[in-house]
């Protein structure tokens, strides 16, 4: 049975050294606190294998719903097909480019000055 506190969240299921119940959050996917062992690896793997059945597997389904929808707009349906591949691993590579060097920029403004004149 889980306790939740007044803003919904599920509450530690283990009692204190008193043996008043924890006031503490659970852990996403776990029935504990970190206190109270969610800390340990394999209560972090069940956590993990909890969240994926209660939530991921669910709104890939819904996405995949709506892929194959053919009521649906096709933004809608092309927005579902590349949500999906986001969430399962194929995300186009993104690169980012640090900070130019102080002689890069230097160069440039050379390059600016250059052609103004």
């Amino acid at each position: 049975m889980s306790r939740h506190d007044d803003q919904g969240r599920r509450l530690c299921t283990a009692t204190t050294r008193k043996g008043e119940p924890c006031r503490a959050a659970a852990n996403n996917g776990a029935i504990v606190c970190r206190m109270h062992g969610a800390s340990a690896p394999q209560v972090k793997a069940k956590s993990a294998r909890n969240l994926l059945e209660e939530l991921i597997e669910p709104a890939l389904q819904a996405l995949e719903d709506i892929v194959q929808d053919v009521k649906q707009p096709a933004s809608a349906r092309v927005a579902a097909a590349r949500d999906i591949l986001d969430r399962t691993g194929y995300k186009p590579v993104i690169q980012v480019q640090g900070m130019p060097s102080r002689a890069q920029v230097a160069d440039w403004i050379e390059e600016a000055e250059a052609e103004q004149t």
